[in-house]
């Protein structure tokens, strides 16, 4: 199912996909947005979880293995919400990952933004690429600029052949 939506204070038209799956008892939902007239593959988002629910006071909420992928973006969440309002924006909460080109990271909660490509995760966050691992209170990935952004006062970062083989600590 194809629904239309319009934006009537930018003009910006998207197109809403709804794709369900019934199963064994268990329901499988996938939503995705695409800007209207864009190509679905490269601006969609795709949301797919065992369950979900909407009502216009809250909004959407999606939970049970809720899994939500962008471009190179994915991030694997227990509950994801959405506001009634807020067509790019969403709320995760439970145990959070992420994972985008050859970096991964867990959290507490996050916050997307697909209008700005901006995730803001919350910690304790642990971060890593490869052999290097990073522990921080949060961290900002900027999707169109393509860096992390950390925030961590009493973080360490951690490589490979530090000092006698132990873990490099960052100073403050």
């Amino acid at each position: 199912m194809l629904i239309g939506v319009s934006n009537k204070k930018t003009g910006r038209k998207l197109r809403l996909g709804l794709l369900t799956t019934a199963a064994l008892g268990s329901l499988a939902v996938s939503v995705f947005w695409t800007e209207a007239g864009a190509q679905e593959t490269k601006n969609a988002v795709e949301i797919k979880a065992k369950e979900l629910v909407s009502s216009q006071e809250e909004g959407v909420r999606w939970s049970g293995k809720v899994v939500l992928r962008h471009g190179e973006l994915e991030l694997r969440t227990d509950t994801l919400q959405q506001g009634p309002a807020q067509t790019q924006k969403w709320q995760a909460s439970g145990k959070v990952h992420v994972s985008w080109q050859s970096h991964f990271a867990t959290g507490q909660a996050a916050t997307y933004r697909a209008d700005d490509g901006l995730l803001e995760l919350t910690g304790p966050v642990r971060l890593w690429q490869g052999d290097q691992r990073l522990e921080a209170k949060s961290a900002t990935l900027d999707l169109k600029a393509s860096k992390w952004t950390i925030q961590s006062p009493r973080g360490r970062v951690m490589w490979p052949g530090g000092r006698g083989g132990q873990d490099n600590e960052a100073a403050p």
